[in-house]
């Protein structure tokens, strides 16, 4: 079959629909022309498969025709489909009191967040909220490492923690004793 008559796609398709009649083989011979080779499944006849042969050429011609249609209606139907997204889009209110309060922003060069400064946190936004409100005796500790807040500061008795003396557990844990009175 001639790849300038029927296009690829078109001969692809139309192989994907016959895939549950029969088997199907394709073939190049030379650098224009395809080869299909139709074979029967268990149980089909030869009549069967010739009913199935001329069935897939119908299907061929049908497709490279619908091909074809595609290719020639490709920028109308991308243009159709553009008018109908545009058309579904809401519609943009107009606010020309805050155009004008960002013209006037712009104008005197105070745009927001051209001179903020990220390195200072007054209001403690950006401190996480483990460090803000760590784990107390008894709660487990967060699953994330990384996520675990600083050790706080050593009491005034003799380097124990602030919840008691603490003592190293086997494998690295931590094993805290009830406070002393």
């Amino acid at each position: 079959m001639d790849l300038e008559v029927y296009p690829l796609d078109a001969v692809m398709l139309c192989a994907y629909l016959f895939v549950g009649r029969c088997f199907l083989l394709l073939d190049t011979m030379g650098p224009r022309r395809l080869v299909v080779t139709l074979s029967a499944k268990p149980g089909t006849s030869p009549a069967e498969l010739r009913a199935i042969a001329g069935d897939f050429q119908n299907e061929l011609l049908s497709q490279a025709v619908r091909h074809r249609i595609g290719v020639q209606h490709h920028r109308t139907r991308e243009l159709v489909l553009a008018r109908a997204l545009f058309g579904a889009a809401p519609e943009v209110e107009e606010r020309p009191d805050l155009d004008q309060m960002l013209r006037d922003l712009a104008a005197t060069g105070d745009v927001p967040g051209e001179h903020d400064d990220f390195v200072t946190d007054p209001l403690g936004i950006a401190v996480p909220w483990e460090v803000k409100h760590p784990p107390a005796d008894g709660e487990a500790a967060p699953a994330d490492a990384s996520a675990t807040p600083p050790a706080p500061a050593a009491s005034d008795d003799a380097g124990a923690s602030p919840g008691g003396a603490g003592a190293e557990a086997p494998g690295g844990g931590h094993r805290s004793e009830p406070p002393r009175s």
